[in-house]
Formats: structure tokens, C-alpha cells, sequence
């Protein structure tokens, strides 16, 4: 006890090396104790020591299955090191285990930069499936009442807090206020494209800009 107590003032002080070789030596008398590969952990991660970390913190979320912070340490070490699939689950488990907390909004965000991350790819270029449906949207909204162009907006808002399978070419998707089957970026091009036009300064969560504007540059001709 006396070792993780030095080990998380150090950490609190910045001395983050002693910090680690404390905690290190407090594993050492009691190595299935959760909290401390959870704060080992965490400060391996932020030293950027990714792999080290992510072997305690895989170890502190079977010592602590319900504990949400160590679920949520394990998620952003797992982001950092490219294992977004990991990553994405980690951040889920999250949510479900605490889904008012603060945690599962940065969870969200998480789960919504991954999918970001796997739309654009690498190279993060501009997506022309996505620029085909900001040009339909457009199109679709234009000389539409904002009160119809709101409830559509809105139904899709609703259902994306079901989740949207971005990545997902498949048509799955229905309305009630348009007619047609739609995959999750279709609906989530009119999403974006329907908030511009009601309200240009909401903040939408998911970058679509470049998509939008070159659209918004090919409707104006």
C-alpha cells in the first residue's frame, strides 16, 4: 500500500519515471491488484510507452471488469496505437457500463474520431461518395420549407443515437419522412447537409466540410 501511495504522489508531482518504478514495486508484492496496474498503466501511456501499458491495462480491466476509468485508459492507449478496432470496443464498454457518466460522452467522441479515422483512410483525402450525397441533399432541400428540412434532420439525429454504420455501404436505413433505403453515410450527408442550412454553427461532430463545400461550390453553378 505504502509503495502505490508514493507512486501516485509522484505522479502527481510530474515525476512520472519514479512514479512508474514505484508502482512497479508494488505489483511486485501484490500483482493482482487492478488499481495499480490502472495507474501503472496510465502513466506508461502517457510516456509513451504504448505497449507496456496496454499489457497493464489489459490485465486491470479482467481485475476491474466494471470499473469504467480503467476500460477508458485502456481505449485511449489502444487509439494511440492504431488498435482502433480495440480501441472502439473499449470505448463501448465504456458507455454500457456508465452511460450518463462524463466518461461515456468522451467515449462517443472517441468512437466518432475512429469513425472518422477509418472514412477518410490515411490519407484522410476527400471522399467522393460523400461529396455525391451532399449534392443530392442539396438538391433535395432546395426551396424546402426549414420546417421540413428540420424534421428531417431531426429523424436522422434520432436515429444516429442508435448508431450509424458509417464504413457500411449497405442500404439498412429507412424514413419516415423521405421515401427510399439510404446506408449510413447517405443519411449522414443529409444529416450535415440539413444542419448547415438550418443552422450553420451547430457543431455536427463528424467532418464533412470538404465534401460540403465542393458540393455548395457545383449547386451554386
Amino acid at each position: 500500500m505504502g509503495w502505490v501511495v508514493l507512486g501516485v504522489a509522484q505522479a502527481r508531482m510530474g515525476a512520472d519515471g519514479a512514479a512508474v518504478v514505484s508502482l512497479q514495486k508494488a505489483i511486485d508484492l501484490n500483482p493482482k491488484d487492478g488499481y495499480t496496474h490502472k495507474n501503472i498503466g496510465a502513466l506508461l501511456s502517457r510516456t509513451g510507452k504504448a505497449d507496456e501499458a496496454l499489457k497493464h491495462l489489459r490485465l486491470a480491466t479482467q481485475l476491474l471488469p466494471s470499473d469504467p476509468q480503467t476500460w477508458f485508459n485502456l481505449a485511449g492507449t489502444l487509439e494511440e496505437a492504431g488498435e482502433l478496432d480495440n480501441a472502439d470496443e473499449a470505448y463501448e464498454k465504456v458507455i454500457r457500463l456508465d452511460p450518463t457518466g462524463t466518461l461515456a460522452k468522451r467515449s462517443e467522441d472517441g468512437r466518432s474520431r475512429i469513425v472518422e479515422i477509418n472514412f477518410r483512410g490515411i490519407g484522410g483525402d476527400s471522399r467522393p461518395d460523400a461529396f455525391s450525397y451532399c449534392l443530392g441533399s442539396l438538391q433535395r432541400f432546395e426551396g424546402m420549407p426549414k420546417a421540413e428540412i428540420q424534421k428531417i434532420t431531426f429523424e436522422i439525429a434520432m436515429l444516429g443515437t442508435r448508431g450509424l454504420q458509417v464504413n457500411d455501404p449497405a442500404e439498412q436505413y429507412t424514413l419516415k419522412s423521405i421515401p427510399g433505403k439510404f446506408s449510413g453515410l447517405h443519411l449522414l450527408c443529409i444529416e450535415y447537409v440539413g444542419f448547415k442550412l438550418i443552422d450553420p454553427s451547430v457543431d455536427f461532430g463528424f467532418d464533412l466540410s470538404a465534401e460540403y463545400a465542393e458540393a455548395c461550390r457545383l449547386h451554386k453553378k
